[in-house]
């Protein structure tokens, strides 16, 4: 009997760990969804990255991109920014930590970039740079960081055919001046995707 009782015991144990771990995936799964391709390049003291939201996008369907910059060494840095891109985007979102401007508006300001090549390797549309000639400075902490959420609609942007059919590859770009030095710019490796 007594073989029996422990038997039990350790089946219930069992199931319960089991249970509980299918529960655990289950809640990080749900809370969590699984982030689409992402880009990273590191230039010390900065890591930029890029990612989109899938890899599959529908013929005329917008693609939104989210961009992040942190600064990843161990002094504050400035960010000289010039010529930053007018308006891609139909619609954006701004976080941050530990990263200042001299007017708070200029946090919200589109602070990236992007390109996109067709299937040939063929630039079909560079939105990296603006046409308004201005320059800001964004001051960044160490472990501080800026992120934005863009979703392009080339279409009501550049009254443009959506993206040819096929694949096609978007690379981020930003371009910037590090703490006084010459401009220069860091560009993500390539995320490619399919358009249906």
């Amino acid at each position: 009997m007594a073989l029996f009782s422990r038997l039990w015991v350790k089946i219930c144990l069992l199931v319960i760990v089991l249970g509980l771990t299918v529960g655990v995936f289950a809640y990080s799964r749900l809370s969590h969804p699984p982030a689409g391709p992402r880009a990273s390049v590191t230039s010390q003291p900065l890591k930029f990255s890029m990612e989109l939201e899938k890899a599959e996008f529908q013929y005329g369907e917008n693609i939104t991109i989210k961009f992040r910059l942190e600064n990843i060494g161990n002094e504050t840095i400035t960010i000289e920014r010039w010529n930053p891109p007018g308006w891609p985007y139909e619609y954006k979102e701004t976080s941050y930590f530990n990263v200042y401007a001299q007017d708070e508006w200029k946090l919200r300001e589109f602070h990236f970039g992007f390109q996109i090549m067709d299937t040939n390797g063929t630039e079909v549309y560079d939105v990296s740079e603006g046409i308004l000639d201005y320059v800001y400075d964004l001051r960044i902490d160490p472990g501080g960081w800026i992120e934005q959420t863009i979703t392009w609609d080339y279409y009501s942007i550049y009254h443009t055919l959506p993206l040819s059919l096929g694949t096609c590859q978007i690379k981020g770009v930003f371009r910037h001046r590090l703490n006084g030095r010459a401009l220069y710019t860091l560009e993500t490796p390539s995320i490619m995707c399919i358009i249906e």
